[in-house]
C-alpha cells in the first residue's frame, strides 16, 4: 500500500484518523498492516511512530500478532486499544492527553496583540521553558519551526508568549511567560494559528494533558469540543523480543 492509498482510507473516518491524515501527510510511510478496517501505519525514518486506524478489537489484536516492530513507538492511540497494544510486551512510557476539536462553522476573532513568526533559533529558548522537554526536545522544536507555522508574542524585545504545531498538525508547545500571564497572549498565539489553519484548508485540533487545566480553559474558551482520550506510548523492548520470540520462534530482524 503506498503513502496516496492510506490516505484515502483514512479520510473515510477523518476525525477519528485527524492525528494520522495530519502525520503521513508529512512524513515517508513505511509499512502498513491491514486487517478488514483496520490498519496499523509505520513512519518511514531514523525514529518512527506508529499509527492504528481501527474500530474492531479482534482485527487489532490480529494485527498486532502480525506486526513486526519496525517501532516500539505508537501514537494518538485510544484509551480501549492501549491494552491490545501493550499486552504482554509491556509499556516503558505513555503520555496521556484529551483531543479537543474545533469545529469549522465555529468564528475565532483576530488576535488582540500582534503575532510574529517564529524560525528555529529560537528552538533552545522554547525548550528551556517548555513542560514537555522530554516529548519535545530541542531538535524537534527547530523541526516545528523550520517546517511549520508557529506564533510569537514579543514585548520590548523579549519572546513572552508563543504557540506551534506538532508533527501530526495539532496545536501545541503553547507557553506564556509567568510575569506576563492574564494578559490574553494565550489567546492571541492560538488565534493566529487557528487561521492560519483555517487558510491553509487544515483542521484544528490539540491533544492537551488531562491536568493542564489552564490549557482546557483556553480551549474550551476559543470552542473546541472534547473528542476523546488517545495517547503515545512505547513499549518495552526486552518484553517485545520476549513476546516475538515465544510466538514466533526468531528475533533476529527486531531493531
Amino acid at each position: 500500500m503506498d503513502k496516496k492509498e492510506l490516505i484515502n482510507i483514512l479520510k473515510k473516518d477523518p476525525k477519528r484518523n485527524i492525528s494520522a491524515l495530519g502525520f503521513f501527510e508529512r512524513h515517508p510511510l513505511q509499512k502498513v498492516y491491514r486487517r478488514g478496517d483496520s490498519i496499523i501505519a509505520v513512519e518511514k525514518g531514523d525514529s518512527p511512530w506508529a499509527y492504528i486506524s481501527s474500530s474492531n478489537k479482534d482485527e487489532l489484536e490480529a494485527l498486532m500478532k502480525e506486526y513486526e516492530f519496525e517501532t516500539f513507538s505508537f501514537a494518538s492511540v485510544e484509551s480501549w486499544m492501549v491494552p491490545i497494544v501493550a499486552g504482554e510486551r509491556g509499556i516503558e512510557w505513555v503520555f496521556d492527553t484529551h483531543r479537543y476539536l474545533l469545529p469549522r462553522n465555529v468564528p475565532i476573532g483576530r488576535p488582540g496583540v500582534e503575532t510574529i513568526s517564529l524560525d528555529r533559533s529560537w528552538a533552545a529558548y522554547i525548550h528551556t521553558l517548555s513542560n514537555y522537554g522530554q516529548q519535545a526536545p530541542v531538535a524537534y522544536i527547530a523541526e516545528r519551526l523550520e517546517r511549520e507555522i508557529s506564533a510569537g508574542v514579543f514585548v520590548e524585545k523579549r519572546l513572552v508568549a508563543w504557540c506551534l504545531t506538532h508533527d501530526d498538525g495539532a496545536l501545541g508547545i503553547l507557553y506564556v511567560l509567568p510575569e506576563y500571564r492574564r494578559r490574553a497572549f494565550a489567546e492571541a498565539v492560538a488565534k493566529k494559528l487557528i487561521h492560519k489553519k483555517r487558510e491553509n484548508g487544515q483542521p484544528v485540533f490539540a491533544n492537551i494533558k488531562p491536568d493542564n487545566i489552564p490549557s482546557i480553559k483556553l480551549v474550551t474558551k476559543l470552542g473546541f469540543v472534547y473528542d476523546r482520550n488517545v495517547s503515545w506510548l512505547k513499549l518495552t523492548l526486552s518484553q517485545c523480543v520476549d513476546v516475538y520470540q515465544k510466538s514466533h520462534g526468531q528475533r533476529d530482524h527486531l531493531p
